[in-house]
């Protein structure tokens, strides 16, 4: 086998590895078993899972970051100027979905457990799930060669298939509301016509009651 070869087999059995480990270390079941028996709180567990994850993908940086593979297509001049811009501001809205969120309570940060309140920020009017949806512009606009672009076929299906768990989660939480919410706002990308209007956060605000 060729190290192009190697290189392509391992960053897929790598993403395949992270996906399985972060999809199960962040399942309800296996959260109350793991704090029970390490006598953690969810907000220490948390912390656990966010630093596991982190660490978990320095191995895939470093296969990306070697990366031997063909270069398929690189941008140039004014694309790749303009695929830049939307990249940046992609970053810039990251940031703003983070802004919403309690990030302290969020990578576990907080000693107390911090009950989970369903908010709408003014990105999820427009998009169930905008941290993924600013995740996808920014691998997609990056040149691409083949390591790239497997990566980025591996993590375009796991968002998918993590956005899909994590609405279970959220619908067994919170319900009519939720499930309204869901109706209403695509899931990982903005479609025009498709968002909550005032009159929607009025009838969301109806059903919390």
């Amino acid at each position: 086998m060729t190290e192009v070869s190697h290189q392509i087999i391992a960053v897929v059995v790598g993403w395949l590895a992270y996906f399985v480990i972060h999809s199960l270390t962040a399942s309800t079941q296996f959260k109350d078993a793991s704090a029970q028996r390490l006598g953690l709180g969810s907000a220490r567990y948390r912390l656990l899972y966010v630093v596991v994850s982190t660490v978990l993908l320095l191995p895939l940086a470093y296969l990306i970051g070697s990366d031997s593979t063909p270069m398929l297509w690189q941008h140039a001049g004014v694309v790749k100027i303009i695929l830049n811009v939307i990249s940046l501001l992609a970053i810039v809205g990251f940031v703003i979905v983070a802004r919403s969120y309690n990030m302290i309570s969020f990578l576990g940060l907080k000693t107390q457990e911090v009950p989970h309140e369903f908010k709408i920020s003014w990105l999820h009017r427009y998009v169930r799930h905008p941290w993924y949806f600013f995740g996808l512009i920014i691998i997609w606009t990056r040149d691409m060669s083949l390591l790239w672009l497997i990566s980025c076929i591996c993590i375009t299906v796991y968002l998918i298939v993590g956005s899909w768990l994590e609405e279970k989660k959220l619908v067994t939480e919170f319900g009519e509301v939720y499930r309204y919410y869901q109706k209403q706002v695509p899931g990982l990308l903005m479609i025009p016509g498709r968002y909550i209007s005032d009159n929607d956060l009025q009838e969301i605000e109806r059903l919390k009651a």
